[in-house]
């Protein structure tokens, strides 16, 4: 395949980055962000590309057959889609992927960085799962792809956990918080940037959160909304 097949559209930084415009805070579209059911044809990510979504969460298992395909329950039916032709149509909708891995093998992690590559993607993802065993496994499949870890209790230290994990993101899942912006304020972030980590959090849909946490300059905000993110985004 050649990139002229491929939509060319430029992407901020997909590394943590201490300084962020408020344009380049990672905009990202939980489970293709239709409002928490998958959707990932081709019109929807061509709609939220155009809104402003930089990237698309995206969950992957193995499959019975042993192929890699996209669905978040441990029990994929027959019917789940390979993540091959999902990766492939965000790429052609100008987007980045945001992989959140629920299972591989070191084989698999091998299938996914090649996959990564033959779709033009390695420069244009991000690996991530709540398993720091995982993203080893990722770590030496495709080492140059960002790792970013999720776990859900506010009392984890999200720099061991990183370490741990070998991982260039922390990704707290705090959705049901009521306020959980609050709870990564400084000294919680201070403390994870001083280490050179970066920070995606958990999907977010109530606008006083969003907007705050775009203040904060998170690398980037997974949701269900993406039109939503897209208006604060662009509201000085």
């Amino acid at each position: 395949m050649t990139s002229g097949r491929w939509s060319d559209r430029r992407l901020p930084p997909l590394g943590p980055t201490a300084v962020r415009g408020a344009d380049e805070v990672l905009q990202i579209a939980h489970r293709g962000g239709n409002g928490g059911a998958d959707d990932y044809r081709p019109e929807h990510l061509a709609r939220i590309a155009a809104w402003g979504c930089h990237l698309v969460e995206v969950d992957v298992r193995v499959g019975a057959e042993g192929a890699l395909v996209v669905h978040h329950d441990p029990q994929p039916p027959p019917a789940a889609p390979p993540a091959a032709l999902v990766i492939r149509a965000a790429r052609h909708a100008g987007l980045g992927v945001y992989l959140d891995i629920k299972d591989l093998t070191p084989a698999t992690a091998d299938d996914l960085a090649a996959l990564l590559a033959a779709e033009d993607m390695s420069t244009r993802a991000i690996l991530a799962s709540a398993d720091p065993t995982l993203l080893r496994l990722c770590a030496t499949s495709a080492p140059r792809v960002p790792r970013s870890v999720l776990f859900r209790s506010v009392s984890q230290d999200p720099v061991a956990l990183a370490r741990e994990a070998d991982a260039a993101f922390v990704h707290p899942c705090w959705e049901d918080q009521p306020r959980p912006d609050k709870l990564i304020d400084d000294p919680w972030l201070a403390a994870v940037r001083t280490h050179s980590l970066g920070v995606i959090t958990w999907h977010e849909e109530r606008p006083q959160v969003l907007a705050h946490l775009l203040r904060l300059r998170v690398d980037g905000i997974c949701t269900d909304d993406p039109a939503l993110l897209a208006r604060l985004a662009r509201t000085p």
